[in-house]
């Protein structure tokens, strides 16, 4: 399992050749860098094991690549972030000392690396564990190449077997085009158990901002990015402005959070037809709907925003991605609109 909580497992290596007699600790690219981290850390553990640099093949950050080591007899092990190892780099961190402190991290997960998958090929053990979860489409178009999805305005549903292990807890394997072939069922199958389970695994919620705020209190649970986003909604950021300014006639209207009883992957909750039926008599009649996290949505009344108009709720989702949200959770800007008597969501900003 790598440092964000998912199961790294070992196929083809990637790796950058050596940059001739370029003196280390110069100004190294990150490619470089990562030829030259892989090096180093080879050097600094044990012989029978090999060092793997690959992609890290996850949502919004299909583009970086993470190191992991492959044990002999181990099928799993813990992947460093190289990203943030270059930028230790850039700060002044030598690429010595980084390879040695990656070398000690790696030695001591020797001992424990060897999970048992081979559920992961039998479809009967596997069909109650897969979910959906919702991404954006144009962010993780590359991955998506390889990763069975079904397009929702300008995100994507993509599915995950989600572990029921405490270690895995809101983690699970990314569903591959080849594990439909490995099950031997298609895409509509798998959405269909997906979209089951999830619905049963983790219950839709619609909470109040009011709400929110006192079950947080609570169960003392508030997940950071949505902790930031509350600040920014109220204006307690003095670099921020609050919505009552972007939007001046909402500061009377209520706003609503959409999410699951986990407060995780809760954004995939937009996507239930029955769900605009119940938030739509929850805020009484049409909504505008901001799937601004991977977690949850905004839910604002119609009447917070003249029709035609919805340019201010752009800006406003959007702020609040730069500002508020990491870049591995942001979902997206696009604003939807629900209209209760057609009783179809549509995509306006």
């Amino acid at each position: 399992m790598d440092n964000d909580g998912e199961i790294s497992t070992f196929g083809n290596e990637t790796g950058f050749s050596l940059y001739g007699d370029k003196a280390v600790g110069s100004d190294l690219t990150y490619e470089e860098f990562v030829s030259e981290l892989k090096r180093a850390v080879g050097e600094k553990i044990r012989k029978e094991a090999k060092v793997i640099v690959a992609s890290t093949g996850k949502i919004n950050c299909s583009h970086q690549k993470s190191m992991a080591v492959k044990w002999p007899g181990k099928n799993t092990s813990v992947a460093i972030n190289l990203e943030a190892s270059y930028e230790e780099f850039q700060s002044g961190a030598s690429l010595d000392t980084i390879a040695g402190q990656a070398a000690e991290f790696f030695n001591r997960q020797d001992a424990s690396g060897n999970t048992d998958l081979s559920f992961y090929s039998d479809y009967k053990r596997v069909r109650n564990m897969l979910v959906c979860r919702l991404v954006n489409y144009e962010i993780n178009q590359e991955l998506l190449e390889d990763v069975p999805h079904i397009r929702f305005f300008d995100l994507a549903v993509v599915y995950y077997c989600e572990m029921d292990w405490a270690d895995f807890k809101s983690s699970g394997i990314l569903v591959r085009n080849s594990h439909l072939s490995l099950w031997k069922i298609t895409l509509e199958q798998l959405h269909a158990a997906a979209l089951e389970n999830t619905r049963a695994r983790h219950p839709v919620q619609l909470l109040s901002l009011p709400q929110l705020m006192e079950k947080t209190l609570k169960d003392g649970v508030l997940l950071p990015e949505m902790e930031n986003r509350l600040k920014l909604e109220a204006g307690t950021d003095s670099e921020t402005v609050p919505t009552s300014e972007l939007l001046p006639e909402a500061e009377e209207v209520p706003m609503y959070i959409l999410t699951n009883i986990n407060k995780c992957f809760g954004a995939i909750c937009i996507c239930f037809p029955d769900v605009w039926q119940v938030v739509s008599g929850q805020v009484g009649g049409d909504f505008y709907a901001l799937p601004s996290s991977l977690h949850e949505c905004i839910i604002f009344p119609a009447s917070i925003c003249e029709e035609g108009k919805e340019n201010r709720l752009h800006e406003m989702v959007k702020e609040i991605n730069e500002k508020a949200i990491l870049p591995e959770e942001v979902l997206g800007d696009s604003v939807y609109r629900y209209y209760a008597k057609e009783q179809e969501l549509r995509m306006v900003a």
